[in-house]
């Protein structure tokens, strides 16, 4: 991730207010947002009893950006690509890892678990074979 923590907290912010001033009619003033002065504290009360998937997404983003795990894929622990994360703040997924869960599974693939048979052969035989 290229941009500064403080640059994405801002992101993240913008997208928070658009939303809640366009689904909710919610018009804190902008500067509150844009400037970044918001407190974790007034999020979560801005958030609270919203049965939103996108402001769930909004503040997950947030608390992971203040966790240090912004940015970072949640399969393969890479780096997010700065031009997925521009695009969508709320991203856990980068493009590949992304592309291999859109990917319909192979003939040999065990979709419930997501590993090949060749994969699950070896994993079984290690545990048959004696260290």
């Amino acid at each position: 991730m290229t941009r500064s923590r403080r640059a994405m907290r801002l992101r993240i912010l913008s997208y928070l207010f658009k939303h809640l001033k366009a689904i909710y009619h919610i018009d804190w003033p902008r500067k509150v947002f844009g400037t970044g002065e918001i407190s974790e504290h007034d999020v979560e009360a801005l958030v609270a009893f919203k049965s939103d998937p996108q402001l769930d997404g909004l503040h997950a983003a947030l608390i992971r950006l203040e966790s240090k795990s912004f940015g970072i894929c949640i399969r393969c622990a890479q780096e997010i690509g700065q031009d997925l994360l521009d695009a969508d703040p709320t991203r856990r997924l980068c493009g590949e890892c992304e592309k291999d869960l859109n990917r319909p599974p192979s003939a040999e693939m065990n979709s419930a678990h997501g590993l090949t048979m060749a994969h699950q052969d070896r994993h079984f035989k290690n545990l048959r074979e004696p260290a």
